[in-house]
């Protein structure tokens, strides 16, 4: 599913460097979003567990519905998208919030284009599709700060980057506070951005397209991942 921020281009890389961190089978992502390294977590390492929260309680609650059973639309129109906008909080409206909106942002411009292309059927594929691997996630809903760390897991984080539009719930977010908290963690802590205290230590990087536009085409962003720990 498309979402403002996903990692569907760069999973691949970073994962198996999350990985390699792992000892007790648990990897916390706080910040979990669309899923993208969560499922590429699970696909890479069958043995590993994922507790994935979000400060966007709707989004946690589709995924617990999906992990439940629900079964998202193959059809969403114009008209059907704005009603389930200004209606009250449910697994389709979080859909169509996210899966049938133009660049994955929460509830932007509806997503279409010339070649009639259904980005709410291809979001429902891809939904269909990672349905196996939920079983090995637990879903909360909450802030970063109050997640629960297990002794000897592996955190990864996915924040609002500094600078650009934060997706789903909005509101502000406090990078000085959040890196503060990363580095504080006795436990390996990612983190993806593209720039990092000086305490942090860069493990990866690699120039990427984002969705964002130029008078020249998209733009391009050097993604980097950080660790709190080298040992």
């Amino acid at each position: 599913m498309r979402f403002l921020g996903g990692k569907h281009r760069i999973s691949k890389y970073i994962a198996p460097l999350v990985l390699s961190r792992n000892r007790v089978g648990i990897i916390v992502e706080p910040f979990c979003g669309g899923l993208h390294m969560t499922t590429r977590l699970l696909s890479i390492d069958p043995s590993v567990h994922v507790l994935a929260s979000d400060i966007h309680g709707d989004l946690i609650d589709m995924w617990k519905a999906l992990q439940d059973g629900w079964v998202p639309p193959r059809n969403m129109s114009r008209d059907e998208r704005a009603a389930l906008k200004a209606g009250p909080s449910c697994p389709e409206r979080t859909f169509g919030g996210y899966a049938c909106s133009f660049g994955g942002n929460w509830f932007a411009g509806y997503a279409e284009d010339s070649s009639g292309r259904n980005y709410c059927l291809n979001a429902h594929n891809s939904l269909m599709k990672i349905v196996p691997l939920l079983s090995r996630v637990t879903f909360r809903h909450g802030s970063y700060e109050d997640q629960d760390i297990p002794m000897g897991a592996v955190v990864y984080c996915d924040p609002p980057y500094a600078g650009t539009t934060s997706p789903g719930a909005g509101g502000t977010f406090n990078h000085d506070t959040f890196w503060a908290w990363a580095a504080s963690m006795n436990e390996s802590c990612f983190v993806s951005e593209y720039s990092a205290p000086e305490s942090f230590t860069e493990v990866w990087q690699k120039d990427v397209k984002t969705d964002m536009h130029t008078t020249s085409g998209k733009a391009q962003r050097v993604e980097k991942l950080f660790v709190n720990h080298t040992s």
